[in-house]
């Protein structure tokens, strides 16, 4: 089991890039690229955090990246438990699935 997100982007990313910033010193969180599947649908990027890993050190790890991601690549953040978007103010609610 695991929590998982998906980051939608409305516009162009840079994938090497793109992973540089999800990736760069990551141990507890996965990051897998979702290349959109036509022209004109969204470019994606998930985010699983093993259940076995959930606490806080992977609240930062996550958090972190969120931002570093999507202050270059404004994206729609999702979790994909509730199928819901997560805005920035309502983070906090990302944490409290990692605490449970």
């Amino acid at each position: 089991m695991a929590f998982n997100l998906l980051l939608e982007f409305p516009g162009s990313v840079d994938w090497t890039e793109l992973h540089r910033l999800a990736c760069s010193g990551q141990r507890l969180v996965e990051w897998f690229p979702v290349p959109a599947a036509a022209p004109g649908e969204p470019d994606g990027l998930a985010a699983s955090v093993p259940l076995k890993h959930a606490g806080d050190a992977a609240w930062l790890e996550l958090h972190t990246s969120l931002r570093a991601v999507t202050a270059a690549f404004p994206a729609s953040v999702i979790n994909l438990y509730t199928g819901a978007a997560v805005p920035e103010s309502e983070w906090h609610t990302i944490r409290e699935y990692l605490r449970s």
